[in-house]
């Protein structure tokens, strides 16, 4: 099981499998997003020489905002 399924399930036990259809919806969501501004962008005739870097931004924030929701409840599950 994927680590956000996995704080999914633990932080809403009653609802685990709305949290985890819900996520899958934010994450396709965002993929169609992505797509529609990527497009936008080359539409307009912009390089897409920048994507990649975005792109890498975009990952460590996800990555740092995934850290620190896991941290937090790591230490609510040692308090309770």
């Amino acid at each position: 099981m994927a680590p956000q399924q996995h704080v999914l399930l633990r932080s809403q036990p009653k609802h685990g499998a709305a949290a985890v259809a819900l996520n899958s919806s934010a994450n396709y969501l965002g993929g169609a997003i992505g797509s529609t501004f990527g497009g936008i962008v080359l539409f307009a005739g912009l390089s897409p020489s920048y994507f990649p870097f975005v792109a890498g931004c975009l990952v460590l924030v996800a990555f740092f905002g995934q850290l620190i929701l896991m941290l937090t409840n790591k230490k609510e599950s040692k308090t309770s």
